[in-house]
């Protein structure tokens, strides 16, 4: 999971509105999009138009070489260009170069319709801090999603985020979006790659911000390549962030519960053999539960090393509890979680 600030060079146009008269920011990430690029700045460039929205278009350019840079620039859109690759790193760059106080995020492969960002903003000027976009609600066209992504992988992550993070949205991954560009300022967010969606919703989360979700219709795209998308890695990436993210269910509980099976089985044959059910329990038992419970004690370490780790990375906020432990090399802390400093 890389994390380094993503290089980049703008590029102001002859349609660029003059910093403090923006009010919303529309950002398009673009790797070769050339075949739908000039589709979807029009669209929002009409649908600010006849909301009459003081906005710009900033297309964040990931290193295309089919012409999308020079389309971009010819309607009139602002041209960031990213050298940093990845998916959440062109997003990023774009919404930190946005002058505007509301920003929408959406693709640029025309699967996402730009003429209803104004379904996205009006939470905002509302109590929203994040607004995102749910496809199942909205509808999905035929042959617009794989059956694989529509009936198992986003369920399945979803259904993860929201246990783990307490979040009630029903799309963890919807590519239409919009934040307050003060509140994206306060998520410090850091992936570069297709986790990037799931790491705004979990920080915004985290960070006791509001959350809203509109329905959106995911369109068939327009694309003329293969998509950018890599099914099983993504997918992994995603579910690996959020346990990481959520150490308590990844290590502390079962760390807790292994402990405390082992513990209570262990108490019970330390006064000999224990016969339950016809099912004898000896010595191989006690060895079984003492296993169970060093397995238990390593988890909860390794629970707590994740939490100082992504504190120290900027993916969890500073914790009180902890405070004493980052003024400590980490390895001191091993040693005295782990036993005592040999002499």
């Amino acid at each position: 999971m890389e994390t380094n600030d993503a290089r980049v060079t703008a590029v102001a146009t002859r349609d660029q509105v003059a910093p403090g008269l923006v009010e919303i920011s529309v950002v398009m990430p673009c790797l070769n999009e050339a075949a739908t690029l000039a589709i979807c700045i029009r669209k929002a460039q009409a649908a600010l138009s006849r909301h009459k929205l003081r906005g710009e278009i900033i297309v964040a350019d990931n290193g295309s070489s089919d012409g999308s840079p020079a389309i971009a620039v010819g309607l009139g859109a602002r041209l960031i260009r990213v050298s940093q690759r990845g998916y959440g790193a062109a997003i990023r760059a774009g919404i930190e170069a946005a002058e505007g106080e509301y920003v929408v995020i959406g693709d640029a492969d025309d699967s996402y319709d730009f003429s209803t960002l104004n379904d996205l903003v009006t939470p905002l000027r509302g109590a929203a801090d994040l607004v995102v976009g749910n496809r199942f609600k909205g509808g999905i066209e035929r042959g617009a999603m794989p059956w694989k992504h529509r009936y198992i992988g986003n369920p399945v992550l979803t259904s993860v985020g929201r246990l783990l993070f307490r979040v009630k949205i029903g799309d963890f991954h919807c590519g239409l979006r919009a934040v307050r560009k003060e509140a994206f300022e306060k998520m410090q967010l850091r992936t570069t790659g297709m986790e990037f969606a799931t790491e705004m919703v979990i920080k915004a989360a985290t960070r006791g911000l509001r959350i809203a979700e509109v329905p959106t219709t995911l369109h068939r795209d327009g694309r003329s390549r293969p998509s950018h998308l890599r099914p099983y890695r993504d997918g992994w990436r995603h579910l690996r962030f959020m346990l990481l993210f959520s150490p308590r269910w990844l290590f502390l509980i079962p760390g807790i519960a292994l402990m405390a099976v082992g513990g209570v089985a262990a108490a019970l044959l330390l006064t000999g053999p224990k016969q339950i059910a016809g099912v004898g329990f000896d010595i191989s038992t006690l060895l079984i539960a003492a296993f169970m419970c060093l397995l238990g004690y390593q988890l909860i370490i390794f629970g707590l090393f994740t939490k100082v780790f992504a504190i120290r990375e900027g993916f969890h906020s500073p914790d009180f509890v902890l405070a004493r432990l980052f003024r400590q090399d980490i390895h001191t802390l091993g040693w005295e979680l782990g036993g005592p400093k040999p002499k």
